[in-house]
Formats: structure tokens, sequence, C-alpha cells
């Protein structure tokens, strides 16, 4: 069933074959980690697909199947752990390190979501570079990709609290500020505020 879905994601797109295709891998992931585990490095090829998809459903579903697999890695001692942490964020900052369409820049942002909460201390050296992206976009006229900043800074914030505060708290917790002054973000913008001044706690 691994290989049926990963050769789903990898062929012609085709909305119900990916849809299928994430679920399962997700749910073979969680249940049935040892079968899954034998396919993570071409999990981790293909899930690239669904997550730049022009579907915003699909690219959900997609990073939770991403999580699922993150998750698993976390639990097994594997030396090919970094490696496939590193591809991951390379192409992360792939996507995100030029002229690309949204749905490129949304997934990508979303898989940093999941590398810094799920990979360890494997961010710690790639911390700085991630914030500078992130609030690269902040700006943006997307909205599905301010949104997903507006969730990312109380990630950046939990992850490195005292770096957060000396280098972006300045800069993060004015543009929520502003973001509440637009009533179609106001509702995410609260939370996320909350959610970094939870995070940050005694930093």
């Amino acid at each position: 069933q691994v290989q049926s879905s990963i050769q789903w994601l990898a062929g012609p797109r085709q909305e119900y074959s990916l849809i299928a295709g994430v679920m399962v891998l997700q749910e073979l992931a969680i249940a049935a980690p040892a079968v899954f585990n034998v396919h993570v490095r071409s999990f981790i090829e293909v899930i690239w697909n669904p997550l730049r998809d022009s579907d915003p459903g699909i690219r959900k579903a997609a990073v939770s199947a991403l999580r699922a697999c993150l998750v698993l890695i976390e639990k097994r001692e594997t030396r090919y752990r970094v490696q496939w942490y590193y591809r991951l964020f390379e192409e992360t900052q792939r996507g995100l390190s030029r002229t690309t369409s949204v749905e490129t820049v949304h997934g990508s942002l979303l898989v940093l979501g999941e590398l810094l909460c799920h990979t360890g201390e494997f961010m710690l050296a790639r911390y700085r570079e991630a914030c500078d992206t992130v609030l690269l976009f902040r700006g943006n006229q997307e909205k599905v990709i301010r949104r997903a900043v507006i969730s990312l800074i109380p990630k950046l914030a939990a992850f490195a609290p005292e770096r957060f505060v000396r280098s972006y708290l300045r800069q993060s917790t004015g543009h929520l500020l502003a973001v509440l002054a637009c009533p179609s973000d106001q509702g995410a913008g609260f939370a996320a505020l909350a959610e970094m001044i939870s995070s940050l706690g005694n930093a």
C-alpha cells in the first residue's frame, strides 16, 4: 500500500489520487511505522507534489502526512535522519528563495513549520535563515501566505525563545499588532499574539 500510494503522488495529477495517497500514507506512518519507514526517502521526494498542489485542501492533507512521517523519524534512530531533514529544508528554501507560485510558497512555509516542530535541534543552525525568510513574506498580497506567516511566528518564538527575543521580537510584535487592524486577519492575529507570548514564557 505504501508503494502504491507513493506512485499516486508521483503520477499525473488526479485530485482523487492525491487525496487518497496522502491520507493512506499518513495512516500508515502512524499505524504501521516499520512498513512505512522503508519508504521514507521516496515519500520525501514525492510529497512535494501535493504540498504544492493548486487545491488548499490537498496541501493541508499533505502537511498532515508529512507531520506523521517526521514524528516517525523522530522516534527512530537512523543514520539517514539528518539527511532527510536537510533534503526537506533545502527544498523548502528553494521554494521560498525565488519567484514561484503562490502554491509553492505556501507549501514551503507549511513544511518550514513542521521542521521547526518535529526535527529536534536540526533547525538551530538554520534558525536565522528561517526567521528572515518567514518575515520576508509578512507583507505578501496573498491571504493564504500572510496567514501562514502569522501562524509561523509563534513557532519561531517557541523554538528558540531567547534568540527570538533578541533579534525578532520587535518586528514580529509590530507585525502582529498591525494584523489586528485588518478585519480579515484579526482572529488569526490575536491567536498568534497570545501563542507567541505564551511561548516566550520567561525568556
